[in-house]
């Protein structure tokens, strides 16, 4: 015959495991929701952004003489961004003027710069703005201005077999 307090520890003992069981696989379903969450909104969000090439560019011999070079030209660059005015100005747009002088202080003559750009809280919206040559060593264009904040724009300025890698940050307001 079975003892009746034997039998009531069983039973108690028989939902504590499956309480406990049940508890950490909750714990378990939980963070996996919040993880699926997660993904589901940063995977289409445009401040999460990989550059493309950043991990060969940092650890690339090729890339570190290509700066090296680059500096050795003692080419000057100054970039500024102002916003449009005018009876046509398209909302958020600025004007973008570049001055590239070599080490003399001679303007450097290349036709045109493609300069990227992107708000460095969305790095995945990169924006390609064409400067074209509107006088010897200062070059034009137009840019979209969406959000206020840091600007980083980037280019490669090719002149014959001369590149000189041109980098720069500015605090834009729309």
């Amino acid at each position: 015959m079975s003892n009746p307090l034997s039998v009531e520890i069983q039973n108690k003992e028989t939902v504590a495991k499956f309480l406990w069981t049940g508890f950490i696989i909750m714990f378990f379903v939980i963070q996996a929701i919040i993880w699926t969450i997660a993904i589901s909104l940063t995977r289409n969000d445009v401040s999460h952004a990989m550059v493309s090439g950043f991990d060969v560019k940092i650890s690339a011999e090729e890339q570190l003489q290509k700066e090296k070079l680059s500096k050795s030209l003692g080419w000057q660059s100054k970039l500024t961004v102002t916003k449009s005015v005018g009876a046509n100005q398209v909302t958020g747009s600025a004007d973008v003027v570049m001055r590239l002088q070599d080490r003399a202080g001679q303007p450097v003559l290349v036709p045109s710069i493609q300069l990227l750009t992107f708000h460095c809280g969305q790095a995945a919206l990169i924006q390609e703005v064409e400067l074209n040559s509107a006088e010897p060593g200062i070059f034009v264009g137009k840019m979209r201005i969406h959000r206020n904040g840091n600007w980083q724009f980037n280019s490669e300025i090719k002149s014959g077999e001369k590149v000189y890698l041109f980098q720069d940050r500015q605090y834009i307001t729309q």
